[in-house]
């Protein structure tokens, strides 16, 4: 029970991310892409895609803080 808390809340604090960050974290850990199928995706380097993976954990990791 108390895992499945933790994953809600996980969940709800993806969802309060910005897209930019969003979209990345999702094809990242969700779909397992590659930085460098990400990068194709959204045509971008990998590096910007490596930096906003980066950002999007730190900001996921302010909002569970917060809670």
């Amino acid at each position: 029970f108390r895992s499945m808390q933790i994953f809600e809340r996980i969940l709800q604090a993806i969802q309060k991310l910005d897209e930019i960050y969003r979209v990345v974290f999702e094809f990242k850990y969700l779909h397992e892409l590659s930085d460098r199928e990400i990068a194709d995706l959204l045509g971008v380097t990998p590096k910007v895609v490596n930096v906003r993976i980066f950002r999007a954990l730190k900001k996921l990791q302010n909002l569970l803080r917060e809670e």
